[in-house]
């Protein structure tokens, strides 16, 4: 039970900062994304995309975590990428209403990409658990 509520909680953190980045204006979150960019040697747009991409791996992870915790959740991983991807869709729905910002098809597959990369990696790791013990 203390991993179910963990999990979701760190899942609706990480959807509410991904919410609040998200309800930014372009010129807002441009002051924060070109600093950090630059410091790493990036541009700005690279920055953003490996920025979708990490955040929505890590909430697809949390998800994972807690969908996990359900007994009669056959295949969480495929729920945690669902909800992921649901959550992507209508991060990018919310973009659209935010001065200088748009939806995106490819935002929404790099975020799914990171939900997607994140979960095969648990899986590989899993397999190879598996295989070790045998």
């Amino acid at each position: 039970m203390k991993k179910r509520v963990f999990f979701i909680v760190l899942s609706i953190l990480l959807m509410a900062m991904i919410f609040y980045f998200s309800d930014m204006p372009a010129s807002q979150s441009s002051a924060v994304s070109k600093p950090v960019a630059k410091s790493v040697g990036l541009s700005d747009s690279e920055m953003r995309k490996i920025a979708h991409f990490i955040c929505f791996a890590c909430l697809s992870g949390s998800l994972y975590g807690f969908f996990n915790t359900f007994k009669k959740i056959r295949f969480p991983k495929v729920a945690a990428f669902l909800t992921t991807v649901l959550y992507a869709v209508t991060d990018e729905f919310h973009q659209s209403f935010v001065p200088g910002r748009s939806c995106e098809l490819r935002d929404m597959l790099i975020d799914s990409s990171g939900a997607l990369v994140l979960l095969l990696l648990l899986l590989a790791f899993e397999v190879l658990r598996r295989r070790k013990r045998t």
